[in-house]
């Protein structure tokens, strides 16, 4: 009988807060008049297993014209990027290869950067009261003539609380929208927010589960089939 009842709610499960396809979020959030602004990549989420090392959000915004809007990607993971970084002096110039190429949406992007500091990759508690472990290194770099910045990362760990940012050497207020590797928003992040939005990049951990190329599963099956 329980079984029954769950399965006769099953068009009732929906996803917690607002979530949009990736062209769709990325326009939500730069028609925001006020921030912080935040988009979570929730196809590369690092705190459900994926690499955190994703292009693909970086790309959508390089593409967007007459840019004019802040944004911090905090962070992607690379670590050959940053060991190529991480002697450059603050102030300096540098061209890189960010992304690791292991499939379409860690393709690499060829940049023009400044450095504009560095950081510690550390992992705090749920709430962001306590440093549990200090996992890395990072660089954080501006784009060359562009409000883009990224802070690329020797670790994958999410930036899931303001001690987080403090310890990469960012703030999100400076900022108008800020790009991280999460599913469903960390809460100190989310107080923070004028806005955000999940949006449902392809990934390691996609969240559209509907569209998902499953192979080798019993058909029919919800939510892969409208049953």
């Amino acid at each position: 009988e329980l079984a029954a009842y769950v399965w006769d709610k099953r068009h009732e499960f929906h996803y917690t807060g607002l979530t949009a396809e990736p062209e769709e979020a990325l326009n939500m959030a730069l028609s925001q008049e006020k921030g912080p602004v935040f988009i979570t990549d929730s196809g590369d989420n690092v705190t459900s297993g994926a690499t955190g090392w994703n292009t693909y959000i970086l790309r959508q915004v390089l593409r967007v014209e007459n840019l004019q809007k802040k944004v911090l990607f905090a962070s992607i993971c690379d670590p050959k990027c940053y060991e190529s970084l991480k002697e450059t002096e603050i102030g300096s110039k540098a061209d890189i290869t960010l992304g690791v190429d292991h499939d379409a949406m860690s393709a690499p992007v060829k940049l023009s950067v400044v450095v504009k500091s560095k950081g510690d990759v550390v992992r705090a508690g749920t709430m962001g009261s306590a440093i549990l472990k200090l996992y890395g290194h990072c660089v954080t770099v501006n784009v060359e003539n562009t409000g883009i910045d990224i802070v690329v990362a020797s670790s994958e760990k999410t930036f899931s609380s303001r001690t987080v940012f403090e310890r990469a050497g960012v703030d999100w207020n400076d900022y108008d929208i800020t790009v991280v590797k999460q599913g469903y928003i960390f809460p100190e992040l989310k107080e923070a927010a004028a806005f955000y939005v999940m949006s449902l990049t392809d990934g390691a951990t996609p969240q559209n589960t509907a569209a998902i190329p499953f192979k080798r599963i019993m058909r029919p099956m919800y939510p892969v089939d409208n049953i």
